[in-house]
C-alpha cells in the first residue's frame, strides 16, 4: 500500500472515530433542545389552558370544556388533551371514548408520571411518539365550594404532544451536519493529499531514486532537496553519507593501485632471478661438461679447502 493510501486510511478512520462521537454528542444537544422546547411548549400551553378551565368551571360554563379542548386538538403540534380529577377518571378528552374512563397507575403513560413525580412534569413516551405535559389543577379558595379545603389538587391536565415534527427537524438538522462534515472531510483530504504529494511524496520520491541509484553503484549519486524541513535535513544526512563512502572508496581505489603496482614489480622481480638461476645452472652444466672432457683427474674446492667436485678422470 502506497504512502498517500496509508494516509487516506488513517485520516477516514480517524474522522470516522471523531465524527461519530461528534455526531452522537450533536444528537443529544439537538434532543435536549427540543425537550427544552416541548417543555417550554408545555409549560406555556398548560399555563393557558388551565386559567381558561378555571374561568369555565367558576362561571359553571363546563359543556364549553370539551369545545375548547376539541379546538386545541385541531394545532399540529398538539396530539390529545385529558382532564382528570383526583379519583383517576377521566372528565374531558379530545378523544370523547376515554371520557369516564377510570385510568390507573400502572397503566402506560400513567406510570412514567407517578415513577418520577410532580417535579418533572414533562416526560417523553417513546413508543407512542408522544411527549406528555402532566399540569397539576391546584386547589383555590375559590374552588372551595365544589372542593374540600384539604384538597392539594382538584386533578390534572394531561396534554400529549406529537414528537414527529421534532424527530424530522432533528433528523434534518442531523443529515445536513452529515452533509456538511462529509464535504469537509473532502475537502479536507484533498488538500491533506495535495500538500502530502507537494512536501512529502515528491521528496521522498527524489530520495528514493538517488539511494537506488546509489545502492547501483553511482557514489556521485546525491539528495538535493528545497527548504529546511526533516526531509531536507535527511537528504543532508545522505549526502554528508555519500561523501563519507566516496572517500573511503577512493582511499580503497587508491591502496588496491598501490597493491596491484608492487604486485607487478615483485612478479618482475621474480621472474628475473628465476632467468638468473637457470642462467647460472646451465653455466655449472657447460662447465661440469667442459672438465669432464679432460683426460686428467682434476678436483676443485672452495677457499675453506674443502673438495666440491671432480671430473670423470
Amino acid at each position: 500500500m502506497s504512502l498517500s493510501r496509508k494516509f487516506v486510511t488513517w485520516i477516514l478512520l480517524f474522522a470516522l472515530f471523531v465524527g461519530g462521537f461528534a455526531a452522537y454528542g450533536y444528537y443529544l444537544a439537538e434532543l435536549a433542545d427540543e425537550r427544552a422546547k416541548l417543555e417550554l411548549l408545555g409549560a406555556v400551553t398548560s399555563k393557558t389552558l388551565v386559567g381558561s378551565l378555571d374561568r369555565m368551571m367558576l362561571s359553571g360554563k363546563t359543556r364549553e370544556v370539551q369545545e375548547i379542548l376539541r379546538d386545541l386538538d385541531t394545532q399540529k403540534a398538539i396530539s390529545g388533551i385529558q382532564l382528570i380529577n383526583r379519583d383517576g377518571m377521566v372528565k374531558a378528552s379530545t378523544d370523547r371514548s376515554r371520557e369516564g374512563k377510570l385510568l390507573q397507575r400502572s397503566e402506560a403513560g400513567c406510570r412514567e408520571c407517578h415513577e418520577q413525580g410532580m417535579d418533572q412534569r414533562g416526560f417523553l413516551l417513546p413508543q407512542q411518539d408522544l411527549f406528555r405535559w402532566a399540569e397539576p389543577i391546584r386547589n383555590k379558595p375559590a374552588c372551595y365550594a365544589c372542593h374540600h379545603p384539604s384538597f392539594k389538587n382538584n386533578g390534572i391536565l394531561i396534554i400529549d404532544f406529537s414528537i414527529h415534527p421534532f424527530k424530522k427537524h432533528i433528523r434534518d438538522a442531523a443529515w445536513a451536519g452529515i452533509s456538511i462534515f462529509s464535504a469537509a472531510l473532502v475537502i479536507f483530504i484533498a488538500v491533506f493529499l495535495g500538500l502530502t504529494r507537494v512536501l512529502v511524496i515528491r521528496k521522498l520520491a527524489v530520495m528514493g531514486d538517488a539511494m537506488r541509484r546509489f545502492q547501483g553503484g553511482d557514489v556521485t549519486s546525491r539528495i538535493s532537496l528545497p527548504g529546511g524541513d526533516e526531509l531536507a535535513d535527511l537528504g543532508s544526512g545522505f549526502n554528508e553519507m555519500a561523501d563519507a563512502v566516496s572517500v573511503r572508496t577512493r582511499e580503497k581505489d587508491e591502496l588496491l593501485a598501490k597493491l596491484n603496482s608492487s604486485n607487478e614489480s615483485l612478479q618482475r622481480e621474480i621472474a628475473e632471478r628465476a632467468r638468473m638461476e637457470k642462467a647460472q645452472q646451465e653455466q655449472m652444466v657447460f662447465l661440469q661438461i667442459l672438465i669432464d672432457t679432460i683426460p686428467v683427474p682434476v678436483f676443485y674446492k672452495n677457499v675453506q679447502g674443502v673438495y666440491l667436485g671432480c671430473n670423470r678422470a
